[in-house]
């Protein structure tokens, strides 16, 4: 039970970092480096990954948006015993899939292997 509550909370806190990270965040800030502190939990080796993707999905998707859109994330999943995951993004005209596998490199996440899926 405890951990389901702490997932919701977690959930809750990334939602609201989106939001407001998308409306203040400068785009060198967003470009920096996610940096994972070895005292850190699994929630939070996940919550850095998501936010790694959500800070950088205009690099991460090999595509151009259309009609003047920006890409978004509309939804991610991280495995953090396999270290891989799928995210879904769109930029308000197209929509895309893909997974892909990471890893955390010299404290910092570093995706791998980003595959669209049909």
């Amino acid at each position: 039970m405890k951990k389901k509550v702490l997932f919701i909370v977690v959930l809750v806190i990334v939602g609201i970092f989106v939001i407001t990270s998308d409306l203040f965040v400068s785009k060198e800030i967003a470009e920096a480096p996610v940096v994972l502190d070895e005292k850190e939990t699994v929630v939070d080796e996940i919550f850095l990954v998501e936010n790694y993707i959500r800070e950088n999905i205009t690099t991460i998707v090999p595509e151009e948006p259309v009609l003047g859109g920006t890409f978004y994330v509309v939804e991610i999943t991280v495995n953090e015993s396999l270290h891989n995951g799928e995210f879904i993004y769109e930029d308000g005209h197209i929509q895309g899939h893909a997974s892909f596998t990471y890893e955390i490199q010299d404290n910092t996440v570093v995706l791998q292997n980003i595959q669209e899926i049909e």
